[in-house]
């Protein structure tokens, strides 16, 4: 019998929004995180957003989580 396990919780936390993805760090960081996508973790990132921001980039935002 196969036993379905759950995928474990990690929570992200970026010191900077991480879009628009236009410097080095940004870039690192959603590279990092669309490897993870999909894989053995449930990703929650928590950066600095503002409300503004975070509905601007939610479509990308989604790309990485």
């Amino acid at each position: 019998m196969l036993v379905a396990k759950p995928n474990l919780r990690l929570v992200f936390i970026s010191p900077v929004f991480l879009f628009p993805n236009d410097a080095g760090g940004k870039i690192r960081t959603t590279n990092i995180l669309r490897g993870m996508k999909g894989g053995a973790f449930n990703i929650t990132l928590v950066s600095a957003a503002s409300a503004e921001q975070t509905k601007r980039w939610a479509a990308e935002i989604g790309q990485y989580l």
